[in-house]
């Protein structure tokens, strides 16, 4: 039988001397990030919603999307390193409205930002009817 150890157990319980773990790692303050959107029209195709900004050192533990019945599929991401104008990547891909989901995409789970980054959601196809888009990002400070 193999040991293994992940590299902050080896960090703190197997080097010697010891290194320091990032407290956000190990007895991080979880934080949400919550943002509400009411469409007074449906949106087109490639419209672009901004919900919020991260702050700088955020890491990301999950993202709860949830829309009303506004048609379309949504991708939800955020902007890559912090570029404003930059297409999301994606945490969810064609999420169908009027539905709740969780990240679905592997890159953008525990995804940490060297810069405050905004979270985004563009249009992949078009909506159909005006309601509430809902986006929730759970982080912890590293």
């Amino acid at each position: 039988m193999a040991q293994y150890y992940s590299t902050q157990f080896t960090q703190a319980y197997i080097n010697n001397p010891t290194t320091k773990i990032d407290r956000g790692l190990v007895s991080g303050e979880r934080r949400l990030a919550y943002a509400k959107i009411t469409l007074t029209a449906a949106l087109l195709l490639n419209d672009v919603v901004d919900f919020l900004k991260l702050p700088a050192g955020a890491l990301v533990t999950d993202v709860i999307f949830k829309s009303g019945n506004v048609g379309g599929t949504f991708n939800l991401g955020y902007k890559a390193n912090g570029v404003d104008s930059a297409a999301p990547a994606a945490w969810l891909s064609a999420q169908a409205a009027n539905a709740i989901a969780r990240t679905n995409v592997l890159a953008g789970m525990f995804k940490q930002f060297t810069v405050e980054t905004t979270v985004s959601a563009v249009a992949a196809t078009a909506g159909s009817a005006a309601g509430d888009i809902e986006v929730a990002v759970e982080y912890v400070i590293v």
